[in-house]
């Protein structure tokens, strides 16, 4: 009896290490997944600070004053953040196969096709009212839908969806090269996209201007590979340059961002009518230098769980506020205006208050993931 008892414990205690071993591992799995979470909240911080700011390219009247002009620049991050952060996340997680960039494609082309079929089912509706359905023709939507993706049509902010769609297709070759030749489509994109902005001081004019933004893959690419480059950059900046002095850095190139991109846009030191665009500007040195240096210096940022569960909260509407701020606009600046500094800014941040509360609502809807989620 008694041998079978301390058999008995014996095996109750090598069952009881193990389970402690296992709860051991259990608990480390769940440290470390915390841990990502809160390495990945700085990202959603960078998608909540990049929507805010895209609201603000497309709400902010660059031609009003200076002080709207040097908001409109400075909003200009906001199209290479979103670029980033998907190099960011995508091109760190190893090999990616066709297959996961069919499906992303895919998702892509169902949320372009329902925004527009519900842009569709309106002008029926309007139509109809006006007893005019048959002005209505399906080959209409058709060519509505494929110039969403162009910039072009009601949803003409879906060009960057078309843009991140090529990107998307070039996943699984990206995903498949080494670091170092990572770093050589890197500074190939680069040289490009300086060549062309030297190319447009040269002669006047944008090139830019030329290109649809769909098309300007050597720009979005460059921004996209360095968001992947950010990952090793983030260890070799905390290891070598101060927190203070990172941010010095910061605040001293956005002054001469503020200085330069007005004098160049509003001056009209280019052959253009009008102040010009943000994403003209995209291609210079000098603007790469600054969209790395704020990018790297938010990655450093740290938050506790609880602010990290609402910047990820915030984060799952950035894409939601992205595509229905140009529709809720529409109805802000008639209400509001933007025809002095501050109706400009209360124009901005009711346009993206609204845009935020509609993606909230139609998240809750049983079809909401296919409008407002890739």
């Amino acid at each position: 009896m008694k041998k079978n008892s301390c058999k008995t414990k014996e095996k109750s205690g090598v069952l009881g290490l193990r389970l402690q071993n296992m709860s051991e591992i259990i608990l480390t799995d769940r440290q470390t997944d915390r841990q990502t979470d809160r390495r990945d909240c700085s990202i959603d911080l960078i998608r909540v600070i990049a929507c805010v700011a895209v609201v603000g390219l497309h709400t902010f009247p660059k031609d009003l004053s200076l002080v709207t002009a040097s908001l409109y620049y400075l909003c200009g991050f906001a199209v290479p953040f979103f670029f980033m952060s998907s190099g960011y996340f995508l091109l760190n997680r190893g090999e990616l196969n066709y297959k996961y960039a069919g499906h992303k494609c895919v998702r892509i082309i169902k949320i372009v096709f329902f925004w527009n079929c519900i842009l569709y089912v309106i002008k029926l509706g309007k139509a109809l009212a006006l007893d005019k359905i048959f002005s209505i023709k399906l080959l209409a939507f058709v060519k509505e839908f494929l110039k969403s993706f162009v910039q072009k049509g009601a949803m003409w902010q879906f060009w960057y969806l078309g843009a991140l769609l090529i990107i998307y297709l070039l996943l699984p070759f990206l995903s498949k090269l080494n670091q170092h030749s990572k770093r050589v489509v890197l500074l190939i994109c680069g040289i490009i996209s300086i060549a062309i902005q030297i190319a447009s001081f040269q002669c006047g004019k944008p090139m830019q201007k030329y290109v649809t933004q769909t098309f300007r893959i050597w720009t979005w690419l460059f921004y996209f590979l360095l968001g992947a480059e950010m990952k090793t950059l983030k260890v070799w900046i905390s290891n070598h340059i101060s927190v203070v002095f990172h941010l010095l850095l910061c605040m001293e190139i956005t002054i001469l961002i503020i200085v330069f991109e007005n004098y160049v846009g509003c001056k009209r030191i280019l052959e253009m009518s009008g102040t010009l665009h943000a994403e003209y500007f995209y291609d210079s040195l000098y603007e790469m230098l600054w969209i790395g240096l704020i990018f790297s210096f938010l990655l450093r940022i740290n938050f506790s769980e609880t602010v990290s569960k609402y910047i990820t909260g915030l984060a799952s509407l950035t894409m939601g506020i992205y595509i229905v701020h140009p529709m809720i606009r529409k109805i802000t600046v008639i209400i509001i205006g933007n025809t002095s500094i501050f109706r400009s800014i209360a124009y901005w941040l009711v346009t993206t208050l609204c845009a935020a509360i509609i993606t909230w609502i139609i998240k809750r809807l049983p079809f909401g993931k296919y409008l407002v989620r890739i």
